[in-house]
C-alpha cells in the first residue's frame, strides 16, 4: 500500500518500520522468501519495498544508512543497517529468492531484487529523489556530512572483493558522479593529504563549508569498475 501512496511518509516512522523489518528477519530467516509465481505488482520482499518508499524521503534514508548513528551527542541510536544490506559475510543479508514449488522446488532470482536498496542509497547519499533515465545529476548539489559518510561506508562495504548487483549499478553510478570532484582527485593522486588522512574513520573532511568524501584508492577504484 505504501509503495501505491504519492506521497513522503515521516523520517522516524520509516526508521522505525526498517529497522523493525531487519530484527524480525533476523529472529526468523526467511521470512520474506516468495512462494510460487506470486502476483504482479506485489513485492513480497518487505525489505526492499519499504526502502523503494523511502528513496522518496531522501533524509529519511540517510538517517537510515548512517551508522554513526541519529539523536543529540551523548545519546546517538547507531545501527548495522547498511552493512546488513549492503556487505557480505557474517552479519549481513542473504537476500530472498523466488521458491517455485513443484517435485523438486526450484529457487529463481527476484529480477527485482535489490531495486529498492539501489533508490535508497541514491538518495541516501545525494538529497534527491532517484533520477529517471536520460537524468544527470547536474548542478553538483553539496553534500552533508551524514550523506558523505553514508558514500564513504557503502564503498568500503563493496570494496574490491564484492560483485555489484546489477540493479545496484545505476543508483550507485548516478551517486558516485555528485562526488566527481573528490573522486576525480583521489583516482588521480592529486588530492591533497586530506583525503589520505581521512580516508579511514568517518571518511570525510571539510575544506571551508564544504564536505569532502574520502575513502581509499583502492576501494573507489574497484567500484567504477
Amino acid at each position: 500500500m505504501m509503495q501505491h501512496a504519492d506521497t513522503k511518509f515521516d523520517d522516524q516512522f520509516l526508521y522505525d518500520l526498517g529497522d523493525d523489518l531487519i530484527s524480525a528477519e533476523k529472529k526468523h530467516p526467511g521470512i520474506f522468501t516468495m512462494w510460487g509465481a506470486g502476483h504482479d505488482g506485489i513485492d513480497t520482499d518487505a525489505i526492499d519495498g519499504l526502502l523503494d518508499v523511502m528513496s522518496k524521503n531522501p533524509d529519511a534514508a540517510t538517517a537510515f544508512f548512517d551508522a554513526k548513528g541519529n539523536g543529540p551527542d551523548g545519546d546517538k541510536v547507531t545501527n548495522d543497517h547498511l552493512h546488513y544490506l549492503v556487505g557480505n559475510g557474517d552479519g549481513t543479508r542473504d537476500w530472498p529468492r523466488n521458491t517455485v514449488l513443484g517435485f523438486h522446488n526450484t529457487d529463481l532470482v527476484d529480477p527485482t531484487s535489490h531495486a529498492g536498496l539501489g533508490a535508497a542509497l541514491e538518495a541516501a547519499t545525494t538529497d534527491h529523489t532517484p533520477l529517471g533515465p536520460q537524468q544527470e545529476p547536474w548542478p553538483v548539489t553539496p553534500h552533508t556530512d551524514a550523506q558523505a559518510r553514508v558514500m564513504h561506508d557503502v564503498i568500503g562495504e563493496l570494496g574490491p572483493s564484492q560483485k555489484i548487483h546489477e540493479n545496484l549499478r545505476e543508483p550507485l553510478a548516478r551517486a558516485l558522479s555528485s562526488y566527481t570532484e573528490d573522486t576525480h582527485q583521489m583516482l588521480g593522486s592529486m588530492g591533497s593529504s586530506q583525503y589520505i588522512t581521512s580516508a579511514t574513520g568517518d571518511g570525510l573532511f571539510h575544506d571551508g563549508d564544504k564536505t569532502h568524501m574520502a575513502v581509499t584508492q583502492q576501494d573507489l577504484a574497484s567500484v567504477p569498475r
